[in-house]
């Protein structure tokens, strides 16, 4: 029946073409995106969420509580009439009556000035124990350095009176002769011979008694002045005065007198200041700035001026000042409060919303049967060919098992072409090419019987398949493919699993005629010939060759549909795969080909691959 209606539907020129197919479908595809995006926005969760608060008995009760407003008794009406309240009291009153005084501008610039700052310091001081402490202290150092200047300097007289006549000894040219005559050769000869026995006998010894030197020498020597002299030697008198000396005689003790007129507290730094400290106590911003800080209303300045009561007045203040109290007022008196609330610049908001382009599309279109497709469906592989060479992430230009096994090029031994690794695949604006073309090559072949060989061949073509990249199980597998014809010449899209069966041919184009084209599933064991089995089908009644064709095969559990250009033509529901396939697409030579008939080419615009949504991606 399927292709029944098929061949019916080409006879009368009814199969759509598949640009028409790419236009409709991109055209769902951008609404869908369309509808996502809305589906995501800001725009439409706004709606949604006001359409519920506005279809609530909290808005309908917030509707009629907003009507029922009044401003007495308002929170709004409440703080005007504290405000008032505070506005009244005696704290509050002297506070705003001095904080706008000249008053306490002037004492505000007073206040941290050096002159003030200076006053308080003197003051500080010169009414402390601090300053009494000092006077007396200097009084105290007055007395006690006239009281040790006069005993000093009395000490010393006394002294000086009673010994005086020792240092005019010692420093008289008289000792000094005697020094000098005690320390010569002659007086050492002279008391050497005394000191021998009955030295008045000996000629030398009488003869320098008689000298003048030694008499002079004799003379000192046994001097009473001479013996008083050395008996006072190193005594403590002695030392007592010549310490007396140096002392009288120092600078210091010179300056004695001075530093005692100085410790005259007019003679002091501090009496500068207490000149400076009276000065500043006339001066009349000083007097003024005094005069204020101790006022009864400067303290209730500053006893209001951190207060929570003040706090509270400035704030209610700033309320009442404020844009929004005003606001709030105007709008508690007004009659139809709810035309004025937040409440109705939502239900402005969400009016605009509802007559917005985007909701009005979205709800005219989300349940729309154009997008079960999309609902339901994701991609899972695409690829264009849009790059400027072919994608070797995605694609193998040979065999699976040439690549894995050998990692080289292989073709079945029934084939007369060979595959050239890619040399016969090529890109071109947006298509890929896989062109067969007469030319001998060298190259393997598979036999089941005896393996690979190397043989030569007549033809080239090429092959691509994702088996290293994507394998998936069920899905929809499609591609836009423009089909050359030649006898014995054959295209092909089929899937394969890891062990070659079972297999699905999404298409197979090899006939004489070009408007046949064959529709299989092979199923069975590889190993197991007798468990072979081709379920056949030919597709009639469309020329495959004369224009791009969208090919297609919706894979399911115990279903397999192929559709040409989105008409269903074949339905299959035994031997149905249930393991993850992969893709491959290739041309190649099933017998003689004229001359004239190569090169040849398969075109395909895109591949493409879905999986439903709920669907694990398979590797």
């Amino acid at each position: 029946m399927l292709k029944t209606r098929f061949r019916l539907l080409a006879t009368f020129g009814l199969i759509p073409s598949a640009e028409s197919i790419e236009k409709r479908e991109r055209q769902t595809e951008e609404e869908y995106d369309r509808l996502k995006q809305i589906e995501k926005s800001e725009e439409l969760a706004r709606y949604k969420e006001l359409k519920q608060y506005l279809h609530s008995e909290a808005f309908k009760n917030k509707k009629k509580e907003i009507n029922a407003q009044r401003y007495k008794g308002s929170e709004a009406h409440q703080k005007e009439q504290r405000f008032r309240e505070l506005s009244k009291t005696d704290p509050i009153k002297t506070y705003l009556k001095v904080r706008d005084s000249k008053d306490l501008r002037h004492y505000q610039e007073m206040e941290n000035s050096r002159e003030l700052a200076r006053f308080l310091e003197l003051k500080n001081f010169f009414e402390s124990p601090e300053f009494d402490e000092f006077k007396k202290s200097l009084k105290d150092q007055k007395e006690n350095k006239k009281k040790h200047y006069k005993n000093t300097l009395a000490n010393y007289k006394k002294l000086q009176k009673k010994y005086g006549w020792y240092y005019r000894f010692r420093d008289s040219s008289e000792y000094a002769r005697y020094q000098d005559l005690k320390e010569s050769d002659k007086v050492r000869r002279f008391e050497e011979l005394a000191r021998a026995e009955n030295p008045k006998k000996d000629p030398d010894y009488k003869s320098l008694k008689k000298d003048p030197d030694i008499k002079v020498y004799l003379k000192i020597h046994h001097s009473k002045k001479l013996r008083n002299f050395k008996a006072l030697q190193n005594s403590d008198p002695i030392e007592r005065l010549d310490d007396l000396s140096e002392q009288v005689n120092s600078q210091s003790f010179k300056n004695i007198p001075e530093d005692i007129r100085k410790l005259d507290f007019k003679n002091t730094e501090e009496y500068r200041d207490y000149k400076e400290y009276k000065k500043l106590a006339g001066n009349a911003d000083i007097k003024k700035t005094l005069k204020f800080q101790n006022s009864k209303k400067y303290q209730v300045y500053q006893q209001a001026f951190n207060s929570d009561q003040l706090q509270e007045y400035e704030r209610l203040k700033e309320y009442l000042e404020s844009d929004d109290f005003k606001e709030t007022r105007k709008y508690l008196k007004r009659s139809n409060k709810f035309k004025y609330s937040k409440e109705y610049e939502l239900l402005q908001e969400y009016e605009q919303l509802r007559k917005s382009e985007n909701i009005k599309w979205y709800f005219d279109n989300r349940d729309a049967s154009k997008f079960d497709f999309s609902r339901k469906w994701e991609r899972s592989f695409f690829d264009d060919f849009q790059t400027a060479q072919l994608d070797r992430d995605k694609w193998l230009t040979t065999y699976y098992w040439g690549k894995a096994l050998l990692n080289d090029s292989y073709v079945q031994a029934t084939d007369q072409h060979f595959f050239t690794d890619g040399r016969n695949v090529e890109l071109d604006e947006g298509v890929l090419r896989i062109i067969t073309r007469k030319e001998q090559v060298d190259g393997k072949a598979w036999h089941p019987g005896f393996g690979f060989y190397p043989r030569q061949f007549e033809y080239t073509s090429g092959i691509i398949n994702t088996g290293q990249s994507f394998r998936q199980k069920y899905g929809i597998y499609r591609t836009k493919a423009h089909l050359s014809h030649a006898r014995n010449l054959r295209h092909s899209f089929w899937l394969v699993p890891e062990k070659i069966l079972p297999e699905i041919d999404v298409f197979s184009y090899s006939r004489k005629n070009p408007r046949r084209l064959d529709l299989n599933a092979y199923s069975g064991e590889v190993q197991d010939k007798k468990s072979l089995k081709i379920r056949k089908s030919i597709l009639k009644g469309f020329n495959f060759s004369k224009r791009y064709v969208i090919y297609e095969l919706d894979w399911r559990p115990g279903v397999l549909i192929w559709k040409i250009n989105g008409i269903p033509v074949r339905k299959q529901k035994q031997a149905v795969p249930d393991e993850p396939m992969y893709m491959i697409l290739n041309s190649g030579v099933d017998g003689t080909l004229r001359e004239r008939d190569l090169p040849k080419e398969l075109r395909l615009d895109w591949v493409a691959v879905y999986r439903q949504r709920d669907q694990q991606p398979q590797s």
